[in-house]
């Protein structure tokens, strides 16, 4: 039989196994119940431990309160409006719906990763400002508003209510070719 002894550093440690883990031990739900009190950065580390813990820290439902602890929210965007043929519009458009309707498909981990990006480098003042298209071109610009952008090196493409696509070049502020 296997005797735990609490050491100075909190672990738990049984002689015949070496150290005791929670997981072993304590049922999921309550497992992830505790876990639902860490932060992001304490959530990040638990993830690295081992691949059980992986599994644990990956719930959705962790990073989904998370991410409304932050005080963020999610809108619902019309799938309609959204292209299908983009990976990363499919992505787009799975982040994008209301957090009630279609939570299992919501990837909350990469949407708190992404805002908490975009939160760090705004706070940081890692951003320029800058208008598209150059304003001796305004026949270019969208005709409503702009849903969607994305930078891929000096270009951004852009995705509107006006149902165009437009892709960008930002060194000369102009359209490439014709909006989709």
């Amino acid at each position: 039989m296997c005797t735990v002894a609490e050491q100075k550093d909190q672990t738990f440690v049984c002689p015949q196994r070496g150290p005791l883990d929670p997981s072993d031990v304590l049922p999921p739900e309550l497992l992830s119940d505790v876990l639902d009190y860490l932060e992001a950065t304490s959530l990040a580390k638990a993830f690295a431990v081992s691949r059980r813990w992986r599994a644990l820290c990956h719930s959705p439902h962790l990073w989904k309160a998370l991410y409304l602890r932050a005080g963020w929210r999610v809108t619902d965007t019309p799938a309609s409006k959204t292209p299908d043929h983009l990976s990363c519009a499919r992505r787009s458009r799975q982040v994008m719906l209301d957090g009630a309707s279609q939570d299992a498909d919501v990837p909350w981990h990469f949407l708190f990763r992404q805002r908490t990006r975009l939160k760090d480098n705004w706070d940081a003042g890692r951003f320029i400002r800058f208008q598209l298209p150059h304003p001796d071109h305004a026949a270019e610009a969208h005709t409503g508003a702009v849903y969607a952008i994305q930078q891929c090196g000096r270009q951004l493409v852009s995705g509107g209510a006006d149902g165009t696509v437009r892709r960008w070049d930002l060194d000369s502020q102009r359209l490439i070719g014709r909006a989709l």
